[in-house]
């Protein structure tokens, strides 16, 4: 068990850490991590499975249940109606829905919580790179839904950390964005990019859950946002120039899209910055392609 395992022992060791959609893409490697590093987290999702806690959280009546059960010290909360589509972070109904669950976990709940929020709560307007003060105008349904339930659990004055991360790519998801580009330039075939300028970022999972993990066990003092990301400056712009150089091969591609830069100030205070960069974790992706 390296340093990280040991400090996370030591202080988890009497907790009992319920990480909500455990069976989601993000949730499931957030409890690989945890139990790469000697923990034994409590797990909820939607579909009967070996030591999961079935439970709809939209249903008030049975989160109360579940909590009267388990008891958590500690919640990661990583269930959510993801966008799969640019057009989806419009959907309303989701975003509705996401709202929901968090209000119904926190008329239960007083434990310490950790939020996976969203880079959406920032606007494509202001300063770069963002820093964790300059959310609140979120140009999507999704980012008002991210930012609204940062605003409940500010309201519900527990400790707890708002864990701003970008879209995620990577094992086993192969498709979207980054893994399509990455596929099309490496076997020299044609894919269709995206034709109007988006707001776009994104890290690659693992590195994600490693990061939301060191921050699950950091000292909280009331509500806390933190960014998380790579120190690269992001644009699907960027990414595709970055794609053909590792390929080393040539596109064109005329469209310009905004940069999108964290301010990563305050996730480097507690320790939990990736230990690589998108190029590294671009070119993983890739070897899996």
């Amino acid at each position: 068990m390296d340093n990280l395992g040991n400090a996370l022992v030591q202080k988890a060791v009497v907790s009992k850490v319920l990480v909500t959609g455990a069976q989601g893409y993000l949730g499931a490697k957030i409890v690989s991590q945890l139990r790469h590093h000697g923990l034994h987290p409590i797990l909820t999702g939607r579909r009967a499975a070996e030591n999961i806690h079935v439970c709809d959280l939209l249903n008030k009546s049975n989160v109360h249940k579940l909590f009267n059960l388990v008891t958590p010290d500690l919640v990661i909360h990583c269930a959510a109606y993801v966008p799969e589509r640019f057009e989806d972070y419009n959907d309303d109904e989701t975003a509705r829905k996401n709202l929901t669950i968090i209000e119904n976990l926190l008329s239960v709940s007083s434990c310490p919580f950790i939020y996976i929020s969203s880079m959406t709560v920032y606007g494509s307007g202001g300063r770069f790179p963002k820093h964790e003060s300059e959310a609140g105008d979120p140009l999507t349904a999704y980012g008002r839904s991210k930012w609204e339930g940062e605003q409940l659990l500010k309201d519900a004055k527990i400790p707890a950390i708002a864990i701003r991360i970008p879209g995620l790519f990577g094992f086993p998801r192969m498709e979207g964005l980054v893994a399509n580009i990455i596929k099309a330039l490496k076997n020299a075939e044609t894919h269709k990019l995206p034709d109007n300028p988006i707001l776009w970022a994104a890290m690659h999972v693992d590195d994600a859950a490693r990061s939301i993990v060191r921050l699950s066990f950091a000292d909280m003092d009331g509500f806390i946002p933190v960014n998380v990301g790579y120190r690269n400056s992001y644009s699907i712009t960027r990414l595709v120039e970055l794609v053909a150089d590792i390929y080393d091969c040539k596109i064109r591609y005329d469209v310009r899209h905004p940069d999108f830069l964290f301010d990563l100030a305050r996730c480097e205070s507690f320790g939990a910055l990736p230990e690589r960069d998108l190029r590294s974790a671009l070119i993983e992706m890739g070897e899996k392609l």
